[in-house]
């Protein structure tokens, strides 16, 4: 394996990186700030692909680490650009076509990219990079893509979450109620685009399948931490009053069943 060790500041690196993607540029990062996407969108190609995998998190989103307006105009501006939101995402990985990766501890963000003590690996050996990337758009592909009437409401209630926080910095304070709403769209979001339940678990169980595998228990936990709008642990299975346990892991097994 070729791997060079990436040290601060990883600018550079990571300009290097984007400047040599021609076909595609893959994003895992879960903090997303206008002056991070700034330096990519310097040095990318016109023509080139950009998928993202973030996570659309509320707090996050008015607290400014991820800046829904940003990804909007980023999308905007790029023909073939595509966001989805992934659940409980920490990886921050970065990959040009099947040419080089960088796995790092920076998220797309001027602090990260200037001003913390970051560090990372850049990996050029071309089999590996295929098998990184092919990880990261199976785990990314298995949510659904984030268009922009999607974001467009989120950016809106992160705006109306800074003004409901006032002067007050958020913590561990609840969520306000347009952080709470800007949550509930999104748990909508993965239930949208008239996928059945039984394809919505279908394609969940092969992307987690992809690490190895699990068993039935195993996979539980993991596809509600994904889906935790259609994995409702209040209501079960009942068949003439006789209860069959909870009714999202009845749905599961018939879709283990299907595949």
């Amino acid at each position: 394996m070729t791997a060079t060790l990436i040290k601060h500041p990883w600018e550079p690196a990571l300009r290097d990186l984007v400047r040599s993607a021609r076909q595609r540029l893959i994003i895992s990062a879960p903090f997303i700030t206008r002056q991070g996407w700034q330096v990519v969108a310097e040095e990318l190609a016109p023509a080139a692909a950009v998928h993202v995998a973030t996570a659309l998190d509320a707090r996050m989103a008015s607290t400014g680490f991820l800046d829904v307006d940003a990804l909007i105009d980023a999308a905007r501006q790029r023909r073939a650009m595509e966001v989805r939101d992934v659940r409980a995402l920490h990886a921050k990985v970065y990959v040009a076509d099947h040419s080089a990766a960088i796995i790092t501890s920076g998220n797309l963000t001027r602090a990260s990219l200037r001003v913390n003590i970051e560090r990372g690996v850049l990996i050029s050996d071309q089999p590996l990079v295929a098998e990184i990337a092919d990880d990261v758009i199976r785990y990314a592909t298995s949510r659904p893509a984030a268009e922009e009437q999607d974001l467009l409401p989120l950016a809106e209630l992160a705006q109306q979450a800074r003004s409901e926080h006032g002067d007050a910095m958020p913590g561990m304070q609840p969520l306000t109620p347009a952080e709470r709403e800007f949550n509930e769209r999104v748990r909508q979001l993965h239930g949208a685009r008239g996928k059945s339940q039984n394809a919505i678990f279908g394609e969940t169980i092969l992307a987690l399948l992809g690490d190895g595998p699990l068993t039935t228990a195993e996979l539980h936990p993991k596809i509600q931490a994904i889906h935790p709008d259609i994995c409702n642990d209040d209501e079960d299975r009942v068949i003439n009053g006789i209860r069959f346990g909870k009714k999202w892991k009845h749905a599961v097994r018939n879709a283990q069943q299907y595949l």
